[in-house]
């Protein structure tokens, strides 16, 4: 599964990459935005033509699945495709050549965390409607808010998986730099926990126990 970020390519160079992706048979793509550059707001602009959301990477991954590719010079005439949401994938003009037909199964990232609810149900719709076909969180240290998300999903009729993101926290260091970097939610009182272990391995064996139970929960 190649993670792929958009945010610092051109839609050229994303086509590029995604040509050489499906010619070494790598074709599970998990299509991400991609956070700001260290420093940046979250709402930081790419550069032009370049892609500002998830949706539209998978839009044109999904393009590429349909044999549609951007226009480039000294390539077959132009067939004009209008993209699902009125504006074309490729920028301007709007219009895509006719090529290989590529065979990408698209994953996507989901925010069980992020409020408003509908707001980030809306955000993974946008994705699915593009042709995601599975999703998988951000991580997460609590069932409770993976639980209410995929039923809030399910009611606004998303049905493609939606994995639940996890990862075995040993160090207390760790924990923390999840919670001020990328706004993860962990629990007070495993960092604690972390924190108090009386060497490496305890604390290894508190994170497993955690995560062990977590799985138990999510089942």
């Amino acid at each position: 599964l190649a993670h792929f970020t958009c945010r610092d390519y051109t839609i050229e160079e994303i086509e590029n990459n995604m040509m050489d992706h499906f010619y070494f048979g790598v074709h599970n793509i998990l299509a991400l935005r991609g956070d700001p550059p260290d420093g940046k707001p979250d709402h930081f602009k790419p550069a032009p033509n370049r892609h500002t959301h998830a949706w539209q990477l998978v839009e044109q991954i999904h393009q590429m699945n349909n044999g549609k590719y951007i226009i480039r010079e000294n390539f077959d005439k132009p067939v004009v495709v209008q993209s699902t949401v009125g504006k074309p994938v490729a920028g301007n003009p709007a219009a895509l050549r006719d090529g290989t037909r590529t065979q990408f199964c698209v994953g996507v990232a989901a925010h069980p965390e992020h409020e408003p609810l509908d707001e980030t149900v809306g955000f993974l719709k946008a994705k699915v409607d593009q042709g995601a076909k599975f999703a998988i969180t951000q991580m997460i240290f609590s069932a409770d808010p993976y639980i209410k998300f995929v039923a809030a999903c399910r009611k606004a009729g998303i049905s493609i998986p939606i994995i639940p993101g996890l990862r075995i926290l040993t160090q207390a260091s760790t924990a923390e730099r999840m919670v001020s970097k990328f706004g993860v939610k962990v629990p007070a009182t495993l960092i604690e926990k972390l924190k108090s272990a009386s060497s490496p391995e305890a604390a290894k064996q508190t994170g497993f126990d955690f995560s062990f139970n977590l799985c138990k929960d999510l089942l």
